[in-house]
């Protein structure tokens, strides 16, 4: 699927799907030369992904190829080229032959082309590399570069849609940090607890509104803290999103959304108003769960706290 993947991945790019900036088309003569000088050949794909792009930003990844055919001059952080890179990176940090430089990931990882890891295209694998303390350690990022390229894509194509507008209830379900836990009873210390509820960051800040208005001592920074709420203030905040829900269920204009409702970052709001209708209906459905929820934890727990990221 190597190609194959990698032709998605260019369609993709050739379609402005994701933010690329990039150098330009490289020419057969100086890859060649580039090649001499690593002594080694280029994998398929990327010998065609470097005479296309030349080098550059792609999705939110710096993918080091070929600027200039001086390979031999001092590497330079401001002009990324993957052959500078390596050959540095051989002299100062004993990075194997085999390996082509295609990311600086961090001060201590590389993300490489390991010419010794070929997949039955003959592709070989993108692995992370350790040049700090765990020299040599090494992990498999992806099987070649056009799988990699695809994934990185596909990531900021997920990471430009609106987050689901849902409350999750299993927690073996989440996937990284960025969620608001909404515990009953108050803090032990102990997160991502079974009887817990959650929501990603994003759609939390939605109720926002109505808990700041009820729950004096929450501002949008109580999303990385913790609030322990008494039942009797969650009963305001639960009427607060009861007006919420009124207001939605009025078809209010777009300019005015944001006075109920809160939006995390400033492209959610735009993101929200693209699919507005149905983003209303599911937003509505969401506090009415909410809603249910915390009425029927408030008839067991005296505190129900939230927990942010």
């Amino acid at each position: 699927m190597s190609w194959s993947n990698y032709e998605k991945a260019l369609a993709l790019l050739e379609q402005d799907k994701v933010n690329s900036e990039y150098i330009g088309e490289c020419s057969d003569l100086i890859i060649e030369k580039a090649e001499i000088t690593l002594g080694l050949k280029f994998p398929n794909i990327y010998r065609h992904f470097i005479r296309k792009y030349g080098s550059g930003v792609f999705a939110t990844w710096d993918i080091l190829g070929i600027t200039n055919e001086n390979f031999y001059e001092a590497y330079n952080p401001d002009n990324p080229d993957a052959i500078r890179f390596t050959l540095s990176k051989r002299k100062e940090n004993k990075l194997p032959d085999n390996f082509i430089s295609i990311i600086d990931y961090d001060y201590e990882i590389l993300y490489c082309l390991d010419l010794n890891k070929l997949n039955n295209e003959g592709e070989p694998a993108v692995v992370s590399f350790n040049i700090g303390e765990d020299w040599g350690k090494q992990e498999m990022i992806a099987e070649d570069f056009g799988d990699f390229l695809l994934e990185i894509i596909h990531d900021e194509l997920e990471a430009l849609k609106l987050s689901p507008i849902e409350i999750i209830y299993d927690v073996e379900t989440l996937k990284g940090t960025c969620y608001v836990e909404i515990k009953p009873g108050k803090d032990t210390g102990s997160h991502w607890n079974k009887d817990s509820i959650y929501l990603i960051d994003e759609t939390f800040t939605y109720l926002s509104r109505a808990i700041e208005k009820e729950y004096k001592d929450y501002s949008p920074w109580g999303l990385w803290g913790v609030s322990e709420i008494d039942k009797h203030t969650w009963n305001l905040i639960l009427k607060q999103l009861e007006n919420v829900k009124l207001f939605l269920k009025d078809i209010p204009k777009e300019e005015e959304i944001k006075t109920m409702v809160g939006f995390l970052w400033e492209d959610t709001e735009s993101k929200f108003k693209e699919n507005i209708n149905q983003n209303i209906i599911d937003l509505i459905n969401l506090i009415t769960e909410f809603q249910s929820w915390i009425c029927d934890q408030s008839k067991k727990h005296e505190f129900i706290t939230i927990l942010g990221i």
